[in-house]
């Protein structure tokens, strides 16, 4: 997932379970983010590994984290409201890339029968 019309579409497939994720990992863990590790998406699964990565642990992943864009992203978001999806891929051996989103956890009504 290169694009942001591949990162879009993967999130418009899978927004409902990466929120529900982002929020049990925060209620575990704290603040942090949903790390989509792109260099291992499977296309003919469509799957593709995704894990948590905490505030503190965001310097080991993100080279610069310091005054970042991704730093204000996770620092800033609203856990009730909000998360914030990364999506890693490896550019060449000294060079990785990051695509970060803030996304708005939408709750679905619940349907039933009468």
């Amino acid at each position: 997932m290169k694009t942001r019309n591949e990162q879009v579409g993967f999130l418009s497939r899978n927004g409902e379970s990466i929120a529900a994720f982002a929020q049990s990992e925060y209620q575990a863990h704290g603040r942090g983010m949903v790390c989509v590790l792109s260099d291992y998406y499977n296309l003919e699964s469509g799957q593709v590994p995704i894990t948590f990565a905490t505030l503190a642990q965001a310097p080991e992943i993100i080279e610069d984290w310091n005054g970042s864009k991704e730093k204000r992203l996770v620092s800033s978001y609203d856990p009730e409201k909000e998360f914030v999806v990364m999506f890693i891929r490896t550019v060449n051996k000294r060079k990785t890339d990051y695509d970060a989103y803030r996304l708005a956890i939408v709750s679905r009504p619940f349907v039933g029968r009468n």
